[in-house]
């Protein structure tokens, strides 16, 4: 996992997510980690981390994060909304029931 990409990411979310200091970063490592697996299981997102940590005790790492960050489907809709930066009203529907990194419906 690019270290330069959790970073990156987590600059850019720090101002819109009121998560603390080390939070923003696992929810990158997350978001990172779920596209270099191409999985929302937490044992292949863990494997993904790079990190000299044990799988084991990175995947705890993100279940204790879910344990106490309550993402309901409003805050997640209100954070995209922001980064996205539309001014306007538009509507947003996400699908991950088929979605492949890289690949485009026909």
């Amino acid at each position: 996992m690019s270290r330069q990409a959790v970073a990156a990411l987590s600059r850019r979310l720090r101002g819109h997510v009121g998560l603390g200091e080390s939070r923003p970063e696992t929810l990158c490592t997350f978001f990172v980690g779920m596209v270099g697996a191409r999985s929302v299981g937490l044992d292949l997102i863990a494997t993904e981390t790079g990190s000299s940590a044990l799988v084991a005790s990175t995947c705890r790492r993100l279940q204790r994060f879910f344990q106490h960050v309550d993402f309901g489907p409003d805050r997640a809709v209100r954070i995209v909304a922001r980064l996205v930066g539309s001014s306007s009203a538009c509507t947003l529907a996400l699908d991950r029931t088929t979605w492949k990194v890289g690949t485009r419906a026909t």
